[in-house]
């Protein structure tokens, strides 16, 4: 869930309840969200299609599946390609990096992980 303003800056919410999958020696489903700011950078502009580069910050934190750690995240997605057609958008972004924190008995976790993704939008 998002909005676009200016046709250049983004705000969104990503909401993964118990299907973003961390990477430790026994990984499993997790309930993330994490908030982003975004701009895209335009590459093609016509009257039909819009094509930006969307660039992306963003911070959260996922749990569950996780030995009842609460894992703080920030995520940054360097690369990626948005295509808008009217009042539909596809947003492919690869990789997208994400880092995350815990301290589990004491001693800190760390974990960085990065992953693929395409997202379908309806603007209105």
């Amino acid at each position: 869930m998002g909005a676009i303003i200016d046709e250049r800056h983004e705000l969104a919410i990503e909401l993964s309840p118990f299907s973003y999958a961390y990477y430790q020696p026994m990984p499993g489903p997790t309930f993330q969200v994490n908030a982003t700011y975004g701009y895209r950078i335009p590459l093609v502009t016509s009257p039909s299609v819009t094509v930006d580069w969307p660039f992306r910050f963003g911070a959260g934190f996922f749990t569950g599946n996780t030995g009842g750690d609460v894992y703080a995240q920030l995520r940054a997605d360097l690369l990626g390609v948005s295509i808008r057609r009217g009042d539909f958008m596809i947003d492919l972004y690869a990789p997208s990096f994400r880092y995350a924190i815990t301290s589990v008995g004491g001693e800190t976790a760390n974990v960085l992980s990065w992953e693929s993704g395409v997202g379908v939008s309806y603007l209105f």
